[in-house]
């Protein structure tokens, strides 16, 4: 059984290395694979839909773990609603995007792809604090 400020200890690394996959992906991986010379547009998007879709539920794994080891209150929530508004408005409609691009149609033009990197950088910062937080108690 995990005591209480065990629990509490664990936040933090739990936390950063949720930052750790949210940066590896969104901020590296997301856009370098389209600058290999080999890598299309269609490939390359078809590669982002699956990756994307897998940092999705281990994101959720993390939240699921940040929980248990004791994330609480109005910043973990800012945390959840962003993460849920990804999940269930942005990706679909990312997804669908990538699909007609693949499929050779061109999507009518769409803010959804900033929107998007503009929560995954709130994100990040929120995560930041709650990290730094949680080191203190």
């Amino acid at each position: 059984m995990i005591e209480k400020n065990q629990k509490y200890s664990l936040l933090a690394p739990t936390v950063f290395i949720w930052i750790g996959f949210i940066c590896s992906i969104s901020f590296m991986e997301a856009w370098l694979k389209f600058r290999a010379p080999l890598v299309t547009k269609e490939i390359g998007l078809s590669i982002g839909v699956v990756v994307f879709s897998a940092l999705n539920h281990v994101e959720w794994v993390f939240s699921l773990l940040a929980f248990v080891f004791g994330a609480r209150g109005k910043l973990f929530t800012l945390i959840l609603l962003i993460l849920a508004v990804q999940t269930i408005w942005l990706m679909p409609m990312l997804s669908e995007r990538a699909a007609m691009i693949i499929s050779g149609q061109a999507p009518a033009t769409s803010c959804v792809h900033i929107v998007y990197i503009v929560l995954e950088v709130a994100k990040v910062l929120l995560l930041f604090v709650l990290g730094m937080l949680s080191q203190k108690r």
